[in-house]
């Protein structure tokens, strides 16, 4: 049993060694211009063995790694406050999606940069774009549509409230990862400085 547990856990480790080597070539290179044996290379680790721990190759290979970033997004909406008195006010509400947001969006370069260069291939694959923030939307707009409900903000159409302001969170995270960290001046100097602004300017539209 101690053997099968050691062989298990150091087929996890090589597992997490080739999705990382990958990630990093798929990133550097693209997927296309990505072999198995650059990834081998990188590693370490002998032609051919790769397939013993990825049957499905190169391919597999990608699509582990989108998963696996879908998951982590999706954990990250349901660390949402369930609801308006979880959130405690609407403007806590807003920080912390936001905060949710940029942790998400930012959090991993080389994912962001793969999720846009493979967009074509990934698409076919999974309905739901790497980067987009669709679970933010509806969540959002649900908790507009209380606050609009009791009276507490400007009666609009909770859905497009919610892209007004969730939108500005993509065109920021893609501009820093164009640009690096100098695209990020045009909405403010840090992460800090832009989601103040982005809160700010909600509450602002949203005033009875």
């Amino acid at each position: 049993m101690k053997k099968q547990n050691q062989r298990k856990l150091q087929a996890q480790k090589r597992r997490k060694e080739i999705l990382d080597a990958a990630k990093k070539l798929f990133a550097q290179n693209g997927y296309h211009a990505t072999t198995t044996r650059s990834i081998n290379n990188e590693i370490g680790m002998a032609d051919g063995l790769m397939y013993h721990y990825f049957p499905g190759g190169k391919m597999e290979i990608l699509e582990t790694i989108v998963q696996k970033e879908i998951e982590r997004k999706r954990r990250s909406v349901e660390r949402t406050p369930k609801s308006i008195e979880e959130a405690g006010n609407l403007e806590e509400l807003l920080y912390e999606i936001g905060r949710i947001i940029l942790e998400t969006a930012t959090k991993d370069r080389e994912m962001m940069v793969i999720a846009l260069r493979e967009y074509h291939i990934l698409k076919e694959k999974f309905s739901e774009p790497v980067g987009e923030f669709l679970g933010f939307y509806d969540y959002l707009a649900q908790q507009l549509q209380q606050y609009m409900d009791k009276g507490e903000i400007k009666k609009l159409d909770p859905k497009f409230t919610a892209i007004q302001f969730i939108s500005p969170f993509s065109l920021y995270t893609m501009s820093k990862l164009v640009t690096g960290d100098s695209g990020s001046s045009y909405f403010g100097t840090d992460d800090d400085v832009f989601l103040k602004r982005t809160v700010e300017n909600m509450l602002k539209l949203l005033e009875i």
